[in-house]
């Protein structure tokens, strides 16, 4: 069994004066998980996935007095087996939630919440100081071997935000999940042999040069992007996107993500700070789509959205 460990705690308070100001004036926030992230295990090559060909993802266990919220355990689950059927393309024949199989070649993705303590927006906004309000999350992802469930990787996370002032109100728990789920998601296909499509080693290419990277769509599949324009209000400001209620990306200043879903209507959950927003967007099959992020998610004409998206860059899925 491998064990591996990753703290992202932001607690240099020597920074404090200087982030806040740089973040909201010219938006040097830097970006959150996408499809360059690292995994969990800082050696990727020893992490082989290959033999598996199934995938069932477990609600993490989250019963622990310092989780204050149960539900996070399913809804882990959940925002994690969205990710492997639509982000990395058929690394899996199939991806499912709920009873094992007990096969040679199916993989058991589960794992346990140690922390999870979603803090106070208003506390560290209105406290102004280091550490009150904090928001936490701690774990660990488990993956087992269908056919008996011996651990074949176990892998730590946490993290922390602990900001006072308006930095601390810019991000939530919310935030960390998201990171989270995308930072479980990568390890796995990157075990599996995954390959991000980054053009030229670039970690964010323009539209232009990811789109031309991307596979053709297949039958039954459609595209949905969301983007997002450059702009100086609320720069630092990280909108949390939810498709038929599973993450599926944040969205960034200046950024943009995709994502391939099957034909017809889905409901879109914008969540910002204090507020979340919803919209609809439809595809048809073989199609793709534009949503425009801002305070609301909004479905754009297609000529629209090439215009807008142009020039942009991959951040945040």
């Amino acid at each position: 069994m491998m064990k591996t460990s990753i703290n992202c705690i932001n607690q240099t308070i020597g920074m404090a004066l200087f982030i806040p100001v740089c973040m909201w004036l010219s938006g040097c926030a830097t970006p959150p998980p996408s499809a360059n992230v690292k995994p969990l295990t800082a050696n990727e090559s020893a992490l082989d996935l290959s033999k598996y060909h199934v995938a069932t993802i477990v609600p993490f266990e989250s019963h622990n007095e310092e989780v204050k919220d149960p539900s996070i355990g399913e809804t882990f689950a959940k925002d994690i087996a969205w990710r492997l059927k639509n982000s990395y393309g058929p690394i899996f024949s199939e991806v499912d939630q709920g009873s094992l199989r007990n096969r040679t070649d199916e993989l058991i993705v589960t794992g346990k919440f140690t922390k999870y303590n979603p803090g106070s927006r208003d506390v560290r906004n209105l406290a102004g100081i280091f550490g009150l309000g904090a928001a936490s999350l701690d774990g660990s992802l488990i993956l087992k071997d269908g056919s008996d469930q011996h651990i074949i990787y176990e892998g730590e996370f946490s993290k922390l935000w602990a900001w006072g002032g308006a930095m601390g109100a810019v991000r939530g728990i919310e935030d960390m999940e998201a990171a989270t789920v995308a930072l479980v998601a990568n390890t796995i296909a990157l075990g599996k042999g995954w390959k991000p499509p980054v053009p030229n080693g670039n970690s964010h290419p323009k539209y232009s040069d990811y789109r031309a990277s991307l596979p053709p769509l297949t039958t039954n599949q459609a595209r949905i992007w969301f983007y997002r324009p450059s702009s100086m209000v609320g720069a630092a400001v990280l909108f949390t996107i939810k498709l038929d209620g599973a993450y599926v990306g944040t969205s960034v200043n200046g950024g943009f993500f995709c994502v391939n879903v099957a034909p017809g209507t889905h409901k879109i959950t914008d969540v910002v700070p204090a507020k979340t927003t919803y919209g609809d967007v439809s595809v048809t099959d073989g199609s793709e789509a534009y949503v425009f992020v801002r305070w609301k998610p909004e479905q754009v004409s297609d000529s629209r959205g090439i215009k807008e998206i142009e020039g942009l860059h991959l951040k945040g899925n």
